[in-house]
């Protein structure tokens, strides 16, 4: 219990850290940045998650790890930093799956691409992140037994498409308006 309670700190730490280095890569102040990361790791959720057995600080840790990497290759102008990008996109997604739209933050170079970030340099990184981690989402699939809640799951996936996709947007659009209320 103790070890697994320091990995899941260290995690904390190292997202902290990585959260410290998107800002300053984003042209924040070193005390900003710092003022970010600590917010962060002062959080009572975030504290209280970072010593318990909940994915969320190694999911939180690993995403931004991920944008760290992209926001670096867009940068710098580094097509390499994608492929290490796509490493730590692909382990948020295997510790969970809304992991999957992390490469989404790298897609804007596929419309405008610059210097050495060509669309080729973009894609192929982009393409094996996503098929690694459908790789890595069906080899877990097949290896672990289906769970009650996975069966729950899949009968409610047949509710997604009752609607109309305009009936999701209206939907969807209404929810601006309590967010806004509360923003």
């Amino acid at each position: 219990f103790v070890r697994a309670s320091l990995v899941l700190v260290g995690l904390a730490a190292v997202g902290c850290g990585a959260l410290y280095f998107l800002l300053r890569e984003l042209e924040a102040s070193p005390r900003v940045a710092l003022f970010g990361a600590l917010t962060v790791a002062a959080n009572p959720a975030f504290l209280l998650l970072a010593s318990s057995f909940m994915t969320d600080v190694p999911f939180v840790a690993l995403t931004l790890l991920a944008l760290v990497g992209y926001t670096r290759a867009i940068r710098r102008d580094a097509p390499h930093l994608l492929w290490w990008a796509g490493l730590w996109a692909c382990l948020s997604c295997l510790e969970r799956q809304i992991g999957v739209m992390t490469p989404v933050a790298a897609l804007p170079l596929l419309l405008r691409p610059q210097g050495r970030l060509t669309r080729t340099a973009v894609a192929l990184p982009l393409a094996a992140t996503w098929l690694a981690m459908l790789a890595g989402s069906w080899a877990i699939a097949s290896v672990m037994p289906r769970t009650g809640e996975m069966e729950l799951l899949s009968d409610r996936l047949r509710y997604w498409f009752m609607l109309s996709p305009a009936t999701y947007l209206t939907y969807n659009l209404y929810v601006f308006v309590p967010i806004a209320f509360y923003a």
